[in-house]
């Protein structure tokens, strides 16, 4: 067996097989996490609409995180304070008039249209990034337009995180052209935020 490693088609070959299976994994993770910033996203939804709605009170968010957990152990997300960060998160993109006013000129009489399509696209293009790149992005910026950016640049690695649950670690890539310097501008003034008080 030991004459295998040294031959140079198994060696070829057994490259080949483990970037096919590196592939998948990356497949399989970005599948994943597609489906659970989904269901963030309507927890997100759900959480905002009960309390405009219902008369719960203060402890409303803190009761939700216990019976999440009681009921599914295994799974991680239901802490209450990732259940605010998933309200802070969907009230950060749904602020479709913050994402236009600075990708848009209010002068142009189509602005209202083009804000419209950055809205509902938002929730599909934060949907490809980590969700601790996602909670990042709202604790450090405070305008939508700026996230917006990091998210459509994803590919390019506007933020380098070694973990992202550090934001401390967060540093921006190189700068490559005018919206790239503003990026790290921005990043570079922003410190961390509490979440936003609400009823409950």
């Amino acid at each position: 067996m030991s004459n295998l490693i040294k031959d140079e088609e198994y060696r070829v070959w057994i490259v080949s097989i483990k970037s096919r299976i590196q592939a998948s994994q990356i497949k399989a993770a970005v599948a994943v996490n597609y489906a659970m910033l989904e269901l963030y996203w309507y927890l997100g939804e759900q959480i905002i609409e009960r309390q405009e709605t219902a008369k719960w009170g203060d402890g409303f968010l803190e009761q939700m995180s216990r019976d999440l957990l009681a009921e599914f152990p295994e799974m991680k997300g239901f802490s209450y304070r990732n259940l605010r960060s998933i309200r802070q998160w969907v009230s950060f993109w749904n602020r479709p008039d913050s994402i236009g006013k600075q990708a848009v000129s209010k002068s142009d009489s189509n602005w209202k249209q083009v804000v419209a399509k950055l809205a509902p696209n938002a929730k599909q293009l934060v949907s490809q990034i980590p969700w601790g790149h996602n909670v990042l992005l709202v604790q450090k910026l405070n305008d939508p337009t700026d996230a917006l950016f990091y998210v459509q640049k994803n590919d390019r690695k506007q933020l380098v995180a070694s973990r992202p649950d550090t934001p401390d670690r967060i540093r921006p890539a190189p700068a490559r052209g005018p919206g790239d310097r503003q990026f790290r501008r921005n990043l570079a003034k922003t410190r961390k935020r509490p979440c936003p008080p609400t009823a409950a």
